[in-house]
């Protein structure tokens, strides 16, 4: 290696000033950020509703969906029951047809026997 002269020994003291110095500010940078970002996620928490806040809301959510639910499930029924009503007077109306065609068959067939 060659013997150092004193310039290089100045240019690298230079350097090294230089370093130190933007090392502070990167230092200096980095803490005003970090400041800054702590304030804003305080700020952000104390807008933003928390579970406690939320839980009123969500009950009554569910309280509106059970009933939402028990309704639909009464419609469900309800409307079987009418269809179940309207087969049962079909029934009864096509027995009641068939009695009075079997009347009238026995009817017409003793007067064309007699």
């Amino acid at each position: 290696m060659p013997p150092r002269t004193v310039n290089t020994q100045a240019s690298d003291h230079d350097l090294l000033i230089r370093i130190d110095t933007k090392v502070d500010v990167l230092q200096t940078t980095v803490q005003e950020t970090r400041t800054a970002l702590s304030a804003r996620i305080d700020r952000l928490a104390q807008e933003k509703a928390g579970y406690s806040d939320l839980d009123p809301l969500r009950k009554t959510i569910d309280l509106m969906q059970s009933d939402l639910a028990k309704k639909t499930d009464k419609d469900d029924v309800n409307n079987i029951a009418e269809k179940l009503d309207s087969t049962r007077r079909l029934v009864f109306i096509g027995y009641g047809i068939l009695a009075a065609i079997q009347f009238i068959a026995q009817y017409a067939l003793a007067k064309f026997l007699n």
